[in-house]
């Protein structure tokens, strides 16, 4: 009884959330909603008397759930009155670059909190001179909204939204920055002093756009790239490759505890898996999407070692739950943390209901797996990505299939490669090498599938409910697959028995 409770209010917490993040409300609404739900606890009786207890009980857990939701968004950063009566106008302001420069081809984003204000503001500046987390910086510019804009495919892209929900509500285009004070050393700027310094050794050691590449798959930068080939891997369905997302540190941890289960005991080889996915988020700067990308990642791993995919789908939820509660706009706004949570449920599901299918797939150098995991986790996306992209890349699959096999060695050289090319330039140029071989087969892969006619097709825009409609049909699939299965096991534990 009390776990159900605790279903039902959780799932009328994010529906809560949900609505007020599409429909904002005030705290009469909130405050109706919440009275209405002590108020059916307290009742000594139902309704009428097709009301049974437990849906009297439903109805009431359900809806504190939904007050609640409303009350945590109604308490989200909203912009300041005094910034707002700005817009239009050029102002200095001085604050700290509160998160990691963001280097674009021509101009780096900084995002700037002025003193104080909770706002941040994103400015955008030339690349030099170079700024640092943490520097405090004089900025005199036109404060602007930010405006949304139309993707490649025709979908609308609420950039004003995405913003949002890290706090970021005005804009500054061509400004003058200066430096007034450095950083503080700090455990979050000595991380992206060591990013730098470790993308940096490695553009000395790899040639582009195999280095971008490389940065992309190690440390989630993906705007090196140009627009050009994020163009083909978007068109053939591998941009995830190209960001620390996951779904890809989830391929790396179970390839790290695939080579270490030759060497080391279960135990070993999970924790092994770990500290990959643990290092890996740290020299990309444990940024917010890293960290989150790391647990979605973490969470699946312990399910594929362990086999306990109802334990590891619980921790899931409960991630996730977590991860909405302290930003709730990532629920609707960030497009990676929904993809990453559904890839992971995917990879944590999908392999074992798929595998009677897969039977001529030869398990040599782990091949089954990786058609296993990779399908599972396109399966899971697709809807998704068909809904906010409207791109269906028709050789994706394919495409996914020759490359993702080369992606852990990839990661893995690239890693060695500038790690050791830190200690000393000489020691990381092998390893460089052999990175630069997988870099250039993952870059002709994506190059010969982007040039074949009717690569991708741009699909209309579709209303949410059918992206509803698609995974209920998914999910009542699984059912039917898992139905299958256990009347299965059931007789074959029945033959066991009998033969004994």
């Amino acid at each position: 009884m009390a776990n159900q409770i605790l279903i039902l209010t959780a799932s009328g917490f994010v529906a809560g959330m949900g609505w007020g993040l599409i429909w904002p409300v005030d705290w009469s609404v909130i405050g109706l909603i919440a009275v209405l739900a002590v108020g059916l606890l307290l009742l000594n009786r139902p309704f009428d008397r097709a009301w049974g207890k437990k849906n009297y009980w439903l109805v009431s857990v359900i809806l504190l759930g939904v007050a609640l939701g409303l009350g945590r968004v109604y308490f989200l950063p909203a912009p300041s009155s005094e910034l707002i009566a700005q817009v239009g106008q050029t102002i200095t302001v001085e604050g700290k670059i509160a998160t990691e420069p963001d280097e674009r081809l021509n101009f780096v984003q900084l995002f700037v909190r002025p003193d104080g204000y909770r706002d941040k503001i994103l400015v955008r500046a030339p690349l030099y001179p170079e700024f640092s987390y943490g520097d405090i910086v004089l900025v005199t510019g036109k404060l602007e909204w930010p405006e949304n804009f139309t993707t490649e495919t025709g979908r609308q892209f609420d950039y004003q939204k995405y913003l949002n929900k890290d706090g970021v509500f005005f804009i500054i285009n061509r400004p003058t920055v200066e430096l007034t004070t450095p950083a503080e050393l700090s455990l979050r700027g000595g991380l992206f002093e060591i990013k730098r310094a470790f993308s940096a050794r490695l553009g000395q050691m790899i040639s582009e756009p195999a280095v971008s590449l490389l940065d992309g798959l190690i440390l989630g930068e993906k705007q090196g790239l140009g627009t050009e080939w994020n163009e083909r891997f978007r068109v053939v369905g591998l941009s995830h490759i190209v960001v620390l997302s996951g779904y890809n540190l989830s391929v790396v941890a179970e390839n790290l505890l695939r080579l270490a289960g030759w060497l080391l005991p279960r135990a070993g080889a999970l924790g092994a898996g770990a500290t990959g996915v643990i290092l890996f988020t740290s020299l990309a700067g444990a940024g917010p999407a890293a960290t989150r990308a790391a647990v979605m990642a973490l969470l699946a791993l312990l399910a594929r070692a362990t086999g306990r995919v109802y334990a590891a789908t619980r921790a899931l939820a409960i991630a996730g739950l977590l991860m909405i509660v302290w930003n709730p706009a990532v629920l609707l706004y960030d497009l990676g943390f929904q993809l990453s949570f559904i890839a992971t449920l995917g990879v944590i599901h999908g392999p074992s209901l798929l595998e009677p299918y897969f039977k001529r797939v030869p398990v040599w150098l782990g091949l089954r797996e990786i058609a296993l995991v990779t399908i599972s986790a396109q399966i899971a996306v697709l809807p998704l990505i068909l809904y906010a992209t409207g791109n269906l890349s028709l050789f994706g699959l394919p495409a996914n299939l020759l490359v993702l096999p080369v992606i852990p060695l990839t990661m893995l050289f690239g890693f060695l490669a500038g790690l050791l090319g830190l200690i000393y330039l000489p020691f990381g140029l092998l390893f460089a090498y052999l990175a630069y071989f997988l870099l250039y087969y993952i870059l002709l892969m994506t190059k010969l599938f982007a040039l074949l006619p009717g690569a991708s097709l741009a699909l209309p825009e579709f209303p949410l409910v059918v992206l509803i409609l698609m995974y209920a049909g998914l999910a009542w699939l699984v059912w039917k697959i898992r139905q299958k299965k256990v009347p299965a096991l059931s007789l074959s534990k029945g033959g066991d028995e009998l033969m004994s």
